[in-house]
């Protein structure tokens, strides 16, 4: 798994030693965005944890135990996921078990995934998941189980936070876990967890990915050319997942769209603004994510420009010049950009959530303009 893993050596290196040396935490608890790599973590220690021949360098990756994990199989690894009705079934009954097909797909697919993200792949349309008390239930009586090759047994909790109050019948499970049995959580908002749960747990913040690692694993495995691994590095933040939403679109091209969003706007365009949100509909799911990201990384840029000067800003001379050319920087107030990077990602949220995507940027395109043209942003 390591090899899929995006920079962290320092980190997994330390929890590696604390595993060899029989320091590691019994419940740990990894928090930070998805896109940082808390999930690959979590399943890299879980392969560790029952890998027949670890050393500190880290899974052996050869031995039985180490390829069923790398196909998430291996029966003492166990995982607990949010999830949503299926079928006839009555949500109650759901739990992890039966979307264990979907949920190996998502993580041969991306493991840097977000909740969103993962939703969208089991569910049509728009639903809350959670996990939900048959599945805290399900954990504690396999947990109590024998280990099937005699070693450690590993249950991941991926998105914690949204145990809610369920979690209070794992408490006894986490303070006192059977016998080599170890309990990896992870979250993206440690204020929705229990207390009681991050009481119990050590924690363990999760950093962001450094530009270099994210673009060197760019350029190795998605051969993407030196330049573009470079920006996209820069523009996605440390964020994995994001840093995909880019890999097939041109660099170019995303500033063509966002250019052209600001001149329709601007132009109070209604037939420009229908035909750029139809080409926007002809994106996939990705690829849209990544337009959003490229124009709110775009407006976070501006905001630098108002402090800093051009000096300040990590933009190529090409962005800079067609910027200013058109305007867009001479527009764009502190408000302005403020108002307008709420409304885009209140636009990703709507896109994660499967709205449907035609009527979500209209709406998206006709609150830009309002903003565009308000007077009281105008003089500020």
């Amino acid at each position: 798994m390591s090899n899929k893993i995006v920079g962290q050596k320092k980190l997994l290196q330390s929890q590696y030693e604390a595993i060899m040396q029989d320091q590691f935490s019994h419940a740990t608890l990894l928090y930070s965005k998805s896109g940082y790599g808390v999930l690959p973590i979590a399943l890299e220690l879980a392969e560790f944890l029952v890998c027949q021949n670890r050393s500190t360098a880290g899974p052996c990756g050869q031995c039985p135990s180490c390829h069923k994990s790398q196909q998430w199989i291996h029966p003492d690894i166990h995982f607990a996921f949010p999830v949503v009705k299926k079928g006839n079934a009555e949500r109650v009954k759901i739990t992890s078990k039966d979307f264990l097909s979907e949920w190996r797909k998502a993580l041969d697919a991306n493991p840097y995934m977000s909740l969103a993200e993962w939703v969208s792949d089991i569910v049509t349309s728009s639903a809350r998941a959670d996990i939900n008390v048959t599945e805290c239930n399900q954990i504690s009586h396999q947990l109590t189980l024998q280990a099937f090759g005699g070693g450690a047994k590993v249950q991941i909790i991926w998105m914690a936070d949204l145990l809610g109050n369920n979690g209070n019948r794992l408490l006894k499970l986490i303070e006192e876990p059977p016998e080599n049995t170890y309990i990896i959580l992870t979250a993206e908002d440690t204020d929705s967890v229990l207390n009681t749960i991050k009481s119990r747990c050590r924690l363990l913040a999760v950093p962001r990915i450094d530009e270099a690692s994210v673009r060197d694993y760019l350029e190795g495995a998605y051969h993407v050319d030196v330049e573009k691994a470079s920006q996209i590095a820069f523009l996605c933040e440390g964020d994995f997942s994001d840093a995909l939403s880019y890999v097939d679109v041109d660099s170019g091209q995303l500033l063509q769209i966002a250019l052209l969003l600001f001149a329709v706007t601007r132009a109070k365009d209604i037939v420009g603004i229908r035909d750029w949100v139809d080409e926007f509909n002809g994106y996939n799911s990705q690829e849209q994510r990544g337009i959003l990201h490229y124009i709110l990384k775009l407006l976070r840029e501006m905001l630098h420009y108002h402090y800093l000067g051009e000096a300040g800003i990590r933009l190529g001379r090409e962005e800079v010049h067609m910027l200013q050319e058109r305007g867009v920087i001479a527009e764009m107030t502190l408000e302005r950009i403020k108002r307008l990077s709420d409304i885009l990602s209140d636009a990703l949220t709507g896109l994660a959530r499967n709205a449907n995507t035609k009527v979500l940027m209209y709406n998206t395109c006709l609150e830009i303009e309002s903003v565009i043209h308000s007077e009281a942003i105008l003089t500020r």
